[in-house]
């Protein structure tokens, strides 16, 4: 099995946040020289970036092309936050996160604490905000489990960290607290993983394409029940190759499904 060698990966990373940065229309050529990514790099992000569940809109106009604002298929993801009570904060926190505005989460304790929230996660079955002090710089997490309220508020603030070190320090939390394994699955030729909530952290996730036409898709993950459960809406098409661990508790998983049918 290949992975991405150090430089690919983050050149992966690299385009990918990039993208994510587009909000209208621009013209390819301009974006590969504005971010100083040469046609070759891009075009191998391109052609890897359907197995990260990604829709790279790529328009001909005139001579060249049109590039449109990145699209992530994220239909998931609304399931995992049904049964929590923090669910209406959490949306408006992704919303934040997404237009990089600043909020004042007060907590229990009555502290408070002025943050950029930068993403939700879940761990250990718990919420979380990743989120950059505005006072100190420094990177921290917030457990929604702590927090009492919250107040959107609308300034500039100039972030010290690309999102790149954003996906970087979540993976440090998770190898830290010993909680990642690295997940690999076979995917039965034509098929495509389906989309899995962007709460559900998947650190380095990479794929290659073995000699009969299945895809080897790998990722460090924190074992879940929502890990099962998206596991589960694809059994027929995936075979999990490693680790063991999760491949038996998976077995365990959809036997009790099956009884409970």
């Amino acid at each position: 099995m290949t992975s991405f060698s150090s430089m690919e990966d983050q050149n992966f990373w690299n385009i990918l946040f990039n993208l994510e940065e587009i909000r209208k229309p621009i013209s390819l050529v301009s974006f590969l020289r504005k971010n100083h990514i040469n046609r070759d790099e891009f075009y191998m992000f391109y052609e890897k970036s359907h197995f990260y569940g990604l829709s790279i809109d790529l328009r001909p106009k005139d001579d060249e092309f049109l590039l449109m604002p990145l699209s992530w298929r994220r239909d998931y993801g609304d399931i995992l936050l049904e049964n929590t009570s923090h669910r209406e904060l959490i949306k408006d926190i992704q919303t934040a996160c997404k237009d990089g505005r600043v909020c004042e989460f007060t907590f229990l304790d009555h502290s408070k604490k002025k943050v950029r929230p930068w993403r939700v996660v879940l761990s250990q079955n718990l919420y979380k905000v990743i989120s950059e002090d505005v006072v100190t710089k420094k990177l921290i997490t917030i457990d929604m489990n702590e927090v009492d309220d919250i107040e959107f508020q609308d300034f500039d603030y100039a972030s010290m960290y690309s999102r790149f070190e954003i996906e970087e320090y979540i993976n440090a939390l998770r190898h830290i607290d010993g909680s990642d394994q690295r997940l690999v699955l076979k995917l039965n030729y034509g098929f495509e993983l389906t989309p899995i909530s962007n709460l559900i952290f998947l650190g380095h996730p990479y794929s290659t394409t073995n000699q009969y036409g299945e895809i080897i898709w790998a990722a460090s993950v924190e074992k879940s029940l929502y890990l099962f459960d998206w596991l589960y809406s694809m059994r027929d098409q995936i075979e999990i190759l490693e680790p063991s661990c999760i491949k038996e508790e998976f077995e365990e998983f959809c036997q009790k499904r099956r009884n409970a049918a």
